[in-house]
């Protein structure tokens, strides 16, 4: 990378600049589409030979107003959607899932930092949020999140690309309920009756004696569960540290 300027001509702090100036916006595109393709692999397919060249405006005259050509033309992603979604992750706006246009969050809970990423998360100033994908129960209470016994509960699902809420600090049952829909996202959120604020669960010190004979006292945070792959059983107790 430090020889590209002495080699290539290209400057990477220039081009950081612009980058952080707004002047470019990358855009995904995939590889069959991209014109270094042809200086990247061997082709033993004439039609794929053709259409490599084709990147590089080697073609035949009579090859100007077919169909192929003009589909090569047509980005592979929606270049104005992805615009707007590069600016948005720079403002207060709430950004949108890649490609589409639905919010990754409740607009009454999006705050600049948080993600639609199936964990807890919390910001100063604000209550916790715990997002779940395609969940089957409300969540009485989210792993790692230590709460009074009259904590109180707000719940938005996302149901074809639209967060509704369903539940405002509502008081939630011991035992699980199950959703009476498939749900594809759904999002709680806990509040403290009193207002004080709610915090992260810890594990008590655990102690280790080092090489040479010094006591160590670590304090471990538990990291939030993922989801299992398929046929992997995963013991409820088990604390990953």
């Amino acid at each position: 990378m430090r020889h590209l300027e002495r080699t290539h001509g290209i400057s990477i702090a220039s081009m950081h600049e612009h980058f952080q100036k707004d002047h470019f916006v990358l855009i995904y595109e995939i590889t069959a589409k991209m014109a270094a393709d042809i200086h990247t692999k061997g082709f033993r397919n004439p039609m794929a030979w053709k259409k490599a060249c084709m990147l590089i405006n080697l073609l035949e005259p009579q090859d100007l107003q077919s169909k192929e050509v003009l589909d090569m033309l047509q980005p592979s992603t929606d270049v104005d959607m992805t615009t707007q979604q590069v600016f948005q992750s720079k403002t207060e706006d709430i950004p949108n899932f890649p490609y589409t246009e639905t919010p990754i969050l409740p607009k009454e809970v999006y705050r600049k930092g948080l993600t639609s990423k199936e964990k807890l998360q919390y910001l100063p100033g604000m209550d916790p949020i715990f997002v779940v994908k395609q969940p089957v129960f409300y969540r009485p209470k989210p792993p790692g999140l230590m709460v009074p016994p009259d904590v109180l509960r707000s719940t938005w699902i996302l149901l074809n690309g639209t967060w509704t809420k369903v539940e405002h600090r509502a008081s939630p049952p011991e035992q699980a309920v199950r959703f009476d829909r498939w749900v594809e996202r759904a999002c709680f959120q806990y509040h403290s009756p009193n207002k004080q604020p709610l915090i992260p669960e810890t594990v008590p010190q655990s102690t280790s004696t080092t090489s040479n004979g010094c006591r160590r006292q670590r304090t471990h945070t538990p990291r939030l569960p993922t989801r299992a792959p398929t046929g992997t059983q995963v013991c409820p107790h088990a604390i990953v540290v």
